[in-house]
């Protein structure tokens, strides 16, 4: 005996069925979350629509990658230096391994140090 499913695509709307290319997934991001909507093309347009205004006057700000990763805060790459942290950790007597993340108890007492 077989079994087939039959996924279909919805308006989160309204409920209607979505088919032959009809509609799409809407992305957007507000105060560090991100949505998706799945939509008919009609209300993807009244969403973009209603918002045009707001993303006209709004400032890019990348990705919204905070809001993919759960809103865990990371450390940028360019408030200090791996290399740095290293080398005076090294200097320092402190064990740190020559590859990967450096651990943030590390980079909190390099800063600590006044660098």
């Amino acid at each position: 005996m077989a079994r087939k499913t039959i996924v279909r695509l919805v308006d989160d709307l309204d409920d209607t069925v979505i088919e032959n290319g009809d509609g799409q997934t809407v992305k957007f991001g507000i105060d560090g979350t991100a949505y998706e909507l799945d939509l008919t093309n009609e209300h993807a347009d009244e969403l973009r629509g209603a918002l045009a205004r707001y993303v006209e006057a709004a400032r890019k700000t990348g990705t919204d990658r905070t809001a993919r990763t759960g809103g865990r805060s990371r450390t940028r790459s360019s408030e200090f230096s791996p290399v740095a942290v290293r080398e005076w950790a090294k200097a320092n007597g402190i064990e740190v391994s020559a590859r990967g993340r450096v651990p943030q108890s590390v980079v909190k007492q390099f800063r600590a140090a006044g660098n």
